[in-house]
């Protein structure tokens, strides 16, 4: 359990009268149950490894098909995500089946995250963008994630939705 709280930033993690790790991030406070939390052995590109995630919904609802993948042990740590499936309008059939074998994950334990960004226009509206170059994978069922990339040159870090 001390290796799961490992706390890169060195700020007390707090609990709630649930015994759940209690985080502020910059999208609201969270009560995470570390049953449920998601192992990073290599981490994600950009931080430090053997990281764990929590996959959180997002507070505004207008966002709702968005959600968080907020690190357990670095509340400063939180991404803005849109979740999908196998069958998803962004990666080809061909390289989906490749990610599953590379990855080996199962199909039904299945599932992929894209981190997402935004721009605001000059407009006021903001334009969406997700990298599909280098999709999180999660098995669901070990509740384990991997960020994988792809080698060839049919994806961006920055694709508009």
């Amino acid at each position: 359990m001390a290796a799961l709280l490992g706390n890169t930033n060195k700020s007390p993690i707090a609990r709630d009268a649930t015994g759940n790790v209690k985080v502020n991030s910059r999208f609201g406070e969270f009560s995470i149950d570390l049953s449920k939390a998601i192992y990073f052995p290599k981490g994600l590109f950009g931080f430090v490894p053997e990281l764990h995630f929590s996959l959180m919904n997002f507070p505004k609802q207008e966002f709702e098909q968005f959600k968080i993948l907020q690190c357990v042990n670095d509340e400063n740590i939180s991404l803005p995500v849109i979740p999908s499936g196998f069958d998803n309008p962004f990666i080809e059939p061909k390289d989906m089946a490749e990610l599953l074998s590379v990855t080996e994950v199962k199909k039904e334990d299945f599932l992929l995250l894209f981190i997402a960004s935004s721009v605001k226009k000059p407009n006021g509206n903001y334009e969406v963008f997700v990298n599909t170059k280098a999709p999180i994978v999660i098995d669901t069922k070990l509740q384990m994630g991997v960020q994988h990339v792809f080698t060839n040159n049919k994806y961006s870090v920055r694709q508009a939705v």
